[in-house]
């Protein structure tokens, strides 16, 4: 095969085949870089919660979510690392604007299959239980 026919894998450094299936994700990410978008380097997880100070059922809810935030911290959810992490929305209004939050709490769970929302019960067991069915 020629060398026309690879593209370098940023991750790797090594040269991969173009139309293979690491070699489409690197030109798809190429692409949506270019339209504007951002492009991991790695598979993250995230789960968020976003809130403001003034909104009683967010401060009902930092606790259990505080706890949450130094579960996934010290453990592994069905063997992959979560960063759990808060957005004061009142302090980062572009952030919670790009994210098209409209209501608090707000908590959102992004994998590279996409986001989705949790709208479950706001305790240490309910988001771990959400966390450990969403994530494969």
């Amino acid at each position: 095969m020629n060398s026309y026919n690879k593209i370098r894998n940023p991750k790797t450094g090594r040269l991969v085949r173009i139309n293979g299936k690491i070699g489409k994700q690197i030109i798809k990410n190429y692409y949506h870089f270019m339209a504007g978008g951002s492009v991991p380097m790695k598979e993250e997880i995230t789960f968020t919660m976003y809130y403001a100070p003034w909104c009683g059922h967010c401060t009902v809810a930092k606790t259990p979510f505080k706890e949450l935030m130094k579960y996934t911290n010290d453990n592994l959810i069905n063997g992959k690392h979560i960063k759990s992490n808060m957005v004061n929305c009142e302090e980062n209004k572009d952030i919670a604007q790009k994210e098209q939050i409209t209501a608090y709490p707000t908590f959102k769970l992004n994998t590279h299959h996409g986001e989705k929302k949790y709208n479950g019960q706001r305790d240490l067991e309910s988001f771990k239980q959400f966390l450990k069915t969403e994530i494969q």
